[in-house]
């Protein structure tokens, strides 16, 4: 009898351990890759920047004396900003200043000693050997006279080095020290930025670097809602790793002309609109499609039920859509959104369909997607 109950827990624990808890599919929205040509037009939101700031941090590190500036002052070139402690390279400079002072007499009551010794050897009233003597105190004290020159400039620098002043004109942004406190090399305690003009940096495609070589694109700029005139500073020769995309350096002119005064503040928005002809068809897909690892790019295509990962090279803006070069071709369908953690030979359900028709049924490819994507900039 207590044999049969043990063998029969034995069995019901068994059981309940040996069930498996089924985990849910994840629901996905699917797209279907189309064709499409990459827009003549893309757009950009970026931040103005001054097209030069200084970080100032003073050479050698010492207590603030005095701070002649406020945020926000207007200076120029040359101008004193901040005064540190120089009293020990002051100390410095009169101590190498004798040193140099003694050094010079040596040398020349050593040349004089040596024009002695070489007449008295012609006379034959010295030994040669005394008149050698003298010539090797004399390249002995030469050098000791190099040597109290270096230490005189190196004290001369610490002194001028304690005077932080401007590298140019401009405004001074930010002031990140106080009197009496230290400032170190390693921190600035001030920045001073020239504001008379503002840079937008933005990234090109490939395709548009290749069109601007072709002088044929062109650069809108908006701020506050206005078209501000733009003039392009500078492309990149080279892509970014991981994006393939060229940055380039737009410059505008943030002083008005008539009043002499600021246009726009440097952190301000601005839309930029890349304008060029447009591209040849290429495969393309919703942008939500585009997945990252690391510096490589990849969507999931969906094979019946299960996801297959495909390296990608992203290319231009189409609309809503951006063209790609793959081994995909329109028909295909892949994740346009779901789980950040797929990988290839997951199993998934279709959720939802971004466009029109379903995986798996025949019909015209891209439907709604392309219609959509017609609606986009041109």
């Amino acid at each position: 009898m207590i044999l049969t109950t043990i063998a029969t827990m034995a069995v019901a624990c068994r059981g309940a351990g040996d069930e498996e808890t089924e985990l849910p599919v994840p629901h996905i929205r699917a797209a279907q890759v189309v064709e499409r040509a990459p827009s003549g037009q893309s757009r950009h939101l970026a931040l103005l920047e001054p097209v030069r700031r200084a970080r100032l941090a003073p050479r050698y590190g010492g207590q603030v004396i005095e701070i002649l500036v406020d945020e926000e002052a207007e200076v120029q070139a040359g101008e004193l900003l901040v005064q540190l402690a120089a009293g020990d390279a002051r100390g410095q400079v009169q101590a190498a200043s004798g040193a140099l002072v003694q050094a010079r007499e040596r040398v020349k009551d050593n040349k004089r000693e040596l024009r002695r010794s070489e007449r008295l050897v012609a006379e034959g009233a010295e030994a040669a050997r005394g008149a050698e003597q003298r010539r090797s105190t004399d390249v002995e004290l030469r050098g000791a006279k190099q040597q109290a020159q270096g230490q005189l400039a190196q004290a001369q620098d610490r002194v001028k080095a304690a005077r932080l002043k401007a590298p140019f004109a401009g405004t001074v942004t930010q002031i990140d020290t106080e009197v009496g406190e230290y400032a170190d090399v390693r921190s600035p305690i001030m920045v001073i930025a020239d504001l008379s003009e503002l840079a937008i940096e933005v990234k090109l495609s490939e395709r548009e670097a290749a069109l601007h070589d072709e002088n044929q694109l062109n650069f809108t700029a908006l701020i506050r809602g206005r078209e501000v005139a733009t003039k392009l500073d500078w492309i990149a020769n080279e892509a970014e790793a991981g994006t393939s995309t060229f940055p380039a350096r737009l410059v505008i002119n943030n002083v008005d002309e008539a009043s002499g005064e600021r246009l726009f503040r440097a952190g301000e928005s601005v839309e930029v609109f890349v304008t060029g002809k447009r591209g040849v068809p290429r495969p393309a897909v919703p942008t939500t499609a585009i997945r990252w690892s690391g510096p490589n790019s990849y969507v999931l295509r969906l094979d019946d039920d299960r996801v297959m990962q495909v390296p990608v090279n992203v290319l231009d803006d189409a609309g809503e859509l951006v063209t790609i070069d793959s081994e995909l071709a329109p028909g295909d369908w892949v994740v346009a959104s779901g789980p950040l953690n797929l990988r290839s030979g997951d199993q998934v359900a279709v959720g939802d369909v971004l466009g029109g028709g379903r995986p798996g049924e025949s019909g015209p490819v891209g439907g709604a997607i392309e219609a959509a994507a017609s609606a986009g900039p041109v």
